[in-house]
């Protein structure tokens, strides 16, 4: 069998932090991106479709599905301080399984746990990270609600000790203001999200012709 063919050097991507390149795969000829380091060590030889269960090319374009940006984006929260949402994850000490620094493990973990594009991942214990036992699948409704019910929903914690409460919803973020007591914040996080579903509802009513 021939070996990955290279096509093009991409440079360093996030999130690993590492050179990239564009490949072709030998077994079904589609192209790929992966961790040149990977490439010439041998330890990449396809696409994704070699000895799995993927659709020939379904790794193809990773990059740009839904699924690897929702692991791009798990990743970002727990270990890139710069993101704006690493303080209420990375920056109170969660973590995430070690096997999923890599999207493949991941990809094929959300296959076998019923991932569809709809749904969303959510952890069933906001106290702890991203683990097969902690994670699961459930629609944009459900994900609000399970926050609705977490304590610290909305609240973030700032580098100078404030509480910023600010509530993500129906496509915007609400920004509520800025206390010091978890009691302010946990007010003024309830008083904003009632009125987001306030406003909400009114959009929603048909408009009388």
């Amino acid at each position: 069998m021939k070996g990955v063919r290279f096509i093009k050097d991409l440079g360093t991507i996030f999130p690993k932090h590492q050179r990239h390149g564009l490949y072709e795969c030998p077994l079904c000829g589609n192209q790929f991106i992966a961790i040149t380091y990977s490439v010439k060590k041998g330890n990449r030889k396809s696409c994704g479709c070699r000895a799995n269960s993927y659709k020939h090319g379904e790794t193809a374009n990773f990059k740009y599905s839904r699924i690897y940006r929702t692991w791009a984006g798990m990743k970002s929260r727990i270990k890139n301080p710069n993101t704006t949402r690493y303080e209420n994850y990375g920056g109170r000490g969660l973590t995430m399984y070690d096997k999923w620094e890599d999207f493949i493990p991941f990809l094929e973990w959300a296959k076998k746990s019923g991932y569809n594009d709809n749904l969303q991942i959510d952890r069933i214990d906001n106290n702890q990270g991203y683990y097969p036992e902690n994670c699961r699948w459930v629609t944009a409704a459900q994900n609000s609600m399970n926050k609705r019910r977490k304590a610290n929903y909305g609240i973030y914690k700032s580098r100078n000790g404030n509480l910023n409460v600010k509530i993500r919803r129906y496509g915007s973020i609400h920004y509520a203001g800025t206390v010091t007591t978890l009691k302010e914040a946990i007010k003024l996080r309830d008083d904003l999200d009632k009125k987001i579903e306030l406003v909400q509802l009114v959009k929603s009513k048909p408009k009388i012709q």
